[in-house]
């Protein structure tokens, strides 16, 4: 998801390629209001956080202002951050290390790859971005999430399969590695992840609008989803721009604590595509150097998102949109816009 997002928008015509040719011209409102152009039905969210205040505006067709609505958003992978905040608590409590092989929580037959939680949390474990199953060719043609039915058993089935060099890789957005990571993270709690996910978001941080899809949010184009899927840790919540604020916030006050574990940088990278730079990464967290945010993003069939903030500055972005990732200029690069117009 996330190195789908990474590219800007696809290009349709003559005339949007002259408009993303003026890309790094563009305001934030001239990227707001060109996405939103002619669209009755499109819900742009956005929201800040500046000087301990958070705020929200909600636009509609050309940009233009709405009622502050609060609509409820698949938020792809920014599941992830959550899955990688329930990892750290898990290290804080001793339940797991980061350094550890995964073969320490799950059973894999010896000579099958069998990385580190860093490198899986780091998406430097080799894995690719996923391993074909013959669920998704049926997936694609009913025209469902290409992840769904995709159960946890048959996620270590493939591991246990896979043979690979024992070294050092590069960095590869791996939704298969969270996959695995995620089923570790079951195995030591003996919970589902959906069970891991929502006692922790609602109870424990009280983001009580945060939870596993169920296919009925109000502004429509759910992804499909399977009670048993092993990819749901990967992409498969939805929230709101309140919660997603106080999310933002959570992660700047590194309250709980442990949250503190997850901004600590990793691996370096140094990567920078279409103006979209990762220096470092830290659990489930990228990092800008030369805005000085940790960011993550997500993406789903109709919908994508974008969250970044500053911990030294206590300002944050959150962008939430029912577009297609490659719908014209996508929110990563309008949350970027944004943060850096407040930022001069």
């Amino acid at each position: 998801m996330l190195a789908s997002l990474l590219a800007a928008a696809a290009v349709f015509g003559l005339r949007h390629k002259e408009r993303m040719a003026q890309l790094e011209s563009m305001s934030f409102r001239d990227m707001l209001r060109y996405t939103a152009e002619g669209r009755d039905d499109i819900r742009i969210t956005v929201g800040t956080i500046r000087d301990g205040k958070a705020e929200y505006t909600v636009y509609g067709r050309d940009g233009e202002v709405l009622p502050d609505t609060v609509y409820e958003y698949e938020i792809g992978s920014l599941t992830k951050t959550v899955t990688g905040a329930l990892i750290c608590r898990a290290v804080s409590k001793g339940r797991m290390e980061l350094d550890a092989p995964i073969s320490r929580y799950i059973p894999l037959p010896e000579g099958t790859r069998d990385p580190t939680i860093v490198q899986l949390v780091t998406h430097t474990s080799g894995y690719p971005e996923y391993y074909f199953e013959w669920e998704m060719a049926g997936n694609f043609l009913s025209g469902r999430n290409a992840f769904c039915s995709i159960s946890r058993e048959k996620i270590l089935s493939r591991a246990a399969g896979v043979r690979m060099e024992d070294r050092d890789y590069g960095f590869c957005y791996s939704n298969f590695g969270m996959a695995l990571a995620g089923a570790a993270l079951e195995e030591v709690y003996d919970k589902d992840y959906t069970s891991l996910a929502e006692e922790f978001l609602q109870d424990t941080l009280g983001l009580e609008h945060t939870r596993i899809s169920t296919m009925d949010s109000e502004l429509g184009k759910n992804w499909a989803w399977g009670e048993d899927d092993g990819y749901l840790l990967a992409g498969a919540l939805v929230s709101n721009i309140e919660d997603m604020l106080q999310w933002a916030s959570l992660q700047m006050e590194e309250d709980p604590e442990y949250l503190a574990l997850g901004h600590q940088p990793l691996r370096e990278l140094h990567i920078t595509q279409n103006g979209v730079r990762m220096d470092a990464v830290g659990v489930n967290w990228i990092y800008d150097g030369a805005l000085g945010i940790w960011w993550h993003n997500g993406g789903t069939g109709d919908y994508n998102s974008y969250l970044c903030f500053d911990p030294e500055e206590g300002t944050a972005v959150v962008i939430l949109s029912n577009t297609a990732p490659g719908y014209r200029i996508p929110a990563t690069m309008m949350g970027i816009r944004l943060y850096q117009e407040g930022a001069e």
